[in-house]
């Protein structure tokens, strides 16, 4: 019911909102379309996205494909977060300070990530 958005937009906003648990910041409907930051720019007035109904995963629990599921995260990135996260047990700040992330990454995934719960 949006002006703009046909089945293509719609399809990819709904499956980005599947794989990701939810769109944190409207910058995300940039890879959400692929790229098409032009029509990116022209839609973001017509959405609202709320961070805090974002579903956050347990860092410690994340595969390499569940990294990947993030946004903005590409397959060698998944890998070496997936490796720090190994050695770093539950702390996402040591995660998010990887080298690989650039503070607009690291400020996008905070959304994404939770720390685990610990038995006892």
């Amino acid at each position: 019911a949006i002006r703009g958005v046909g089945p293509w937009v719609a399809g990819r906003i709904l499956a980005a909102r599947r794989s990701w648990g939810g769109v944190a910041d409207l910058s995300l409907l940039v890879p959400v379309l692929d790229g098409w930051d032009s029509l990116a720019a022209a839609l973001q007035p017509a959405f609202t996205c709320s961070p805090d109904a974002v579903t956050k995963r347990c860092v410690d629990s994340l595969s390499v494909d569940g990294w990947r599921s993030l946004p903005t995260v590409g397959r060698k990135e998944a890998e070496s977060l997936w490796r720090r996260a190994k050695h770093h047990p539950g702390d996402i700040r040591l995660i998010l300070a990887h080298p690989a992330m650039d503070s607009v990454r690291r400020q996008t995934l905070s959304h994404y990530l939770r720390p685990c719960l610990v038995d006892g």
